[in-house]
């Protein structure tokens, strides 16, 4: 992730990426917000890499709605239908973006 470019120590980065997914500040992360932010990273990706659209067969709405639902099935340990950070920190960690 982007997480790549931040300076500072792994909790720090995991915080950075918390950031951008928890759009309204609350403190959570919604599906809703995941699928937004997902939605602008797949959208870039395509727009740089028009091929990848192609390989994937989905619209870049369409992949950010399954990989936020996968995520979500994964990371949602509680099933409250949002991720709090220590949830976050867990599946970000676990999943290999630091």
């Amino acid at each position: 992730g982007l997480t790549v470019f931040c300076s500072g120590s792994p909790d720090s980065k995991v915080r950075s990426a918390f950031s951008l997914y928890d759009y309204n500040g609350d403190g959570y992360i919604s599906l809703p917000e995941m699928q937004r932010y997902l939605r602008s990273v797949f959208s870039v990706m395509y727009q740089l890499q028009p091929e990848t659209q192609d390989i994937t067969g989905v619209s870049a709405e369409e992949l950010a709605r399954i990989t936020a639902s996968d995520a979500f099935a994964e990371a949602d340990l509680d099933h409250d239908g949002r991720l709090d950070f220590d949830e976050f920190k867990s599946w970000y960690t676990k999943s290999g973006q630091l």
